[in-house]
């Protein structure tokens, strides 16, 4: 359903896309994580056609994203820039939406907000912001967009709120399955819902796994220190620590026949990490990575 060949977007003389290659499937709910500033409201931008690439180009149901007319109300961007004027009450707002969005499904709308505990007779601009972001959210999910962008839709939102969401998202998995990508700096949060992941990284770099790819990428190690230093002195290592005569580290998941024979010659435990732990080390992985002056491969 999207598909972003060789993209790349400059401001000035600051790159923050370069050179990204991807593809979301039409019924697939994905996350895009990273650290703030990173890009992921750009790459939002991109693919609804707000702004058009430095080089590369991004394809939505196969039409280029630059013609805005092509991809017509394919794409429906829902983020906190969502404002309205006017007739700002509520009610009056979604009756608007019904009268001129084509497919607008204003019960679903009414039973989203419901659901959020949400007083319809107030107005907008007298909302806090997780109000703000719960009307969006309920606007996004009763248009018939065959694709939805949801930027950060949990902002905002306290802790029942953000359950309620997660069971929202499930249920329109099921009832009404479309491409979803949802942005956070947090994967903890989405991983219930989503079945993917985009990882964009400072550098302007995005990498792409299913959850399960997440899961099996890197694991957690933990033993004897001499044993934990022998192991980690020609690979990446993440997060060390020492107590006493024992250390522990995060390293990339290895099908290497010498490193598995270590191990089980080792007192070493191997156990697995959560792909929200793998992808925060990822997005922060100068800030995580083990500086081990034996080893300048790892630095």
């Amino acid at each position: 359903m999207i598909q972003a060949i060789n993209l790349s977007k400059s401001f000035g003389k600051k790159l923050v896309l370069d050179e990204v290659s991807f593809d979301v499937g039409e019924d697939e709910v994905v996350a895009l994580v990273g650290n703030n500033g990173s890009g992921k409201t750009t790459l939002f931008n991109l693919i609804v056609g707000n702004i058009n690439p430095s080089r590369g180009s991004i394809l939505v149901g196969g039409n280029d994203a630059i013609n805005k007319k092509s991809i017509g109300g394919t794409t429906f961007l829902c983020d906190e820039k969502m404002c309205y004027f006017g007739a700002d009450r509520i009610e009056k707002i979604i009756d608007i939406h019904s009268d001129f969005s084509d497919g607008f499904d204003k019960n679903k709308c009414l039973d989203v907000l419901k659901e959020f505990r949400f007083d319809i007779n107030c107005k907008f601009s007298k909302c806090s912001k997780g109000r703000k972001m719960q009307f969006n959210i309920a606007i996004a999910l009763a248009t018939q967009s065959e694709v939805l962008l949801l930027d950060e839709p949990t902002s905002g939102l306290d802790e029942m709120a953000r359950y309620t969401f997660n069971n929202i998202i499930k249920r329109e998995i099921i009832t009404n399955p479309r491409c979803m990508i949802i942005s956070s700096h947090l994967l903890g949060e989405l991983e219930s819902v989503v079945s993917g992941v985009l990882i964009i990284k400072d550098d302007g770099k995005i990498m792409r796994y299913s959850l399960d790819e997440t899961e099996a990428l890197m694991c957690a190690i933990s033993g004897k220190k001499d044993e934990i230093d022998t192991f980690i002195v020609d690979k990446k290592a993440f997060e060390y620590k020492t107590m006493g005569q024992y250390a522990s580290a995060i390293i990339f998941a290895s099908d290497d026949y010498g490193d598995k024979k270590y191990l089980r010659q080792s007192s070493i435990q191997v156990q697995k990490v959560s792909p929200k732990d793998t992808v925060r080390i990822i997005c922060n992985e100068e800030a995580c990575i083990y500086k081990n002056e034996k080893n300048v491969q790892s630095i």
